[in-house]
């Protein structure tokens, strides 16, 4: 299934919407309105050509329409404020990066994970315990490593590591 400017993939069995930008998002969104809109129009020409008496449904089709696109707007605003205000991400998603983080490194224990949204992407917290004899350039690596794979999971997620 392909959801308002995403693309929908299977991950463990379960359906997944990825949203690709939140630019795209608007501009579908605002086109599917101006589609259903013109199509409504267009259906109160032809039943009032049809029959005179069915001019009421002109307006109560703008109507019904005008409040559905108040309604998805709405929607997508509140979706985007939450968003840009650092909601915490989905527990899901927690998980999965503190399953990747803690089997990225035999030595290395996830102490916390936390993801919050930053925009349309997340910023990514993990405190991690590596054992006192860990030379610090061999730390630097692990870090490393698995902040690029946090980033690709991620999407190009802000991360910090310590």
């Amino acid at each position: 299934t392909v959801a308002r400017g995403g693309v929908a993939g299977m991950n463990s069995g379960r359906s997944v919407i990825v949203k690709i930008d939140p630019t795209l998002d608007a501009l579908a969104q605002d086109h599917l309105n101006d589609a259903l809109s013109n199509a409504v129009a267009a259906f109160a020409l032809l039943c009032t050509i049809t029959s005179p008496k069915l001019w009421p449904i002109d307006p109560i089709g703008a109507i019904l329409i005008s409040v559905y696109i108040i309604y998805s707007w709405y929607a997508t605003g509140r979706e985007q404020i939450e968003q840009l205000t650092g909601k915490v991400a989905p527990q899901d998603f927690i998980d999965e990066l503190t399953y990747i983080a803690s089997n990225h490194n035999p030595d290395m224990l996830v102490d916390v994970c936390r993801a919050y949204h930053f925009g349309p992407k997340f910023l990514v917290e993990l405190e991690v315990v590596l054992p006192r004899d860990t030379l610090l350039f061999d730390s630097h690596d692990i870090g490393m490593d698995l902040q690029y794979k946090i980033k690709i999971r991620a999407g190009g997620a802000m991360f910090c590591a310590h």
